[in-house]
């Protein structure tokens, strides 16, 4: 699973920023993991290392990247396990976690049936049945190796067909790596913005929240249904209707469900996970879009922190909070 693929979902914010005449935020924006990364706040911040930052860790789990770390994992499925580094190792950890947490809705190790429906970087192929069901059987996350020894730390892939794609959470990482440097570095106020996962840090620099607008999915850009305020929150959202293609009438889209190898079709179209763990929100947008709405709010009102806003196929939206929670 890539890091949110090159072309993976532009996730479907418009960020609305609420600014005073006197307020000067700096913005700069660079391309890493083949998307548009912004990042707006005061002029302090130190932007070269954010860069440095981000593009560290796509050397290590982007598997777009060759000799990647997860390239490289890819590339001895079956054969020997690989040495990576600790953020990897723990990378793939939490992947595992919250693939459990979801029943399988959220799997890094798709990729042996995500790479069925791309031509290149570009999802635009309708596999055969036969294939996706041959792709199917190399999914098992029990087939995941880690190990840690003497300090070292290693992953193995015991199917030699396995893949991961880490499309799922790539991004939600990369955003907390963001804001954690951007704390260290005596930064309180930014808005970390890498390709539509976004994260409000503190507040703006008049004292108002960060304001977040949720598109209408079956509208164009720019038209959104609700807007949320944050302060120190990640904002994510799965849709499909950023990367999908039609063919013989009938619209796929790039959010598979793991247990079909097809597009998820379970009622629900837009999906948007709100809580300060961006990693976390971008595994549970992507597991709730595919697990339905049953589902998807039984797990939201068991976690602690979280809030949800479902858009269903009748054009319904559903908050959901999670325990703790104030209202959205």
């Amino acid at each position: 699973m890539r890091f949110k693929r090159p072309t993976i979902v532009i996730l479907i914010f418009i960020i609305i920023l609420f600014s005073s005449c006197n307020t000067k935020d700096v913005t700069e924006q660079n391309i890493v993991f083949g998307t548009v990364c912004k990042i707006t706040g005061s002029s302090q911040i130190p932007f070269d290392q954010v860069w440095e930052t981000l593009r560290n860790l796509e050397s290590k789990i982007n598997m777009n990247t060759a000799n990647s770390e997860i390239d490289q994992v890819n590339a001895k499925a079956g054969l020997e396990k690989v040495e990576v580094s600790k953020t990897t190792y723990d990378i793939i950890q939490t992947a595992l976690y919250y693939s459990k947490l979801t029943d399988g809705a959220f799997n890094p190790v798709l990729g042996s049936v995500i790479q069925l429906w791309k031509d290149g970087t570009d999802f635009c192929v309708l596999p055969a049945p036969e294939a996706i069901e041959e792709g199917l059987k190399h999914t098992d996350i029990n087939k995941i190796e880690l190990s840690e020894l003497n300090g070292k730390y290693f992953i193995y892939l015991e199917d030699p067909d396995m893949r991961f794609d880490l499309g799922g959470i790539g991004k939600g990482v990369a955003a907390d790596e963001v804001k954690t440097l951007l704390l260290d570095s005596g930064i309180d106020s930014a808005l970390i913005n890498l390709g539509g996962n976004i994260y409000g840090m503190g507040t703006k620099k008049d004292g108002s929240s960060w304001k977040i607008g949720i598109q209408d999915p079956n509208a164009e850009r720019g038209e959104y249904l609700k807007v949320v305020e944050v302060n120190d929150e990640s904002v994510v959202t799965s849709g499909s209707y950023e990367r999908n293609f039609i063919k013989d009438g009938i619209k796929y889209h790039h959010i598979l469900d793991p247990s079909t190898g097809m597009s998820a079709n379970n009622g629900i179209i837009s999906s948007t996970i709100i809580n300060s763990d961006s990693t976390a929100c971008d595994c549970l947008s992507t597991a709730c879009y595919v697990m339905g709405i049953e589902k998807a709010t039984k797990l939201i009102q068991s976690l602690d922190g979280f809030k949800a806003i479902f858009i269903l196929e009748s054009g319904k939206i559903l908050e959901v909070q999670g325990k703790s929670n104030e209202e959205i």
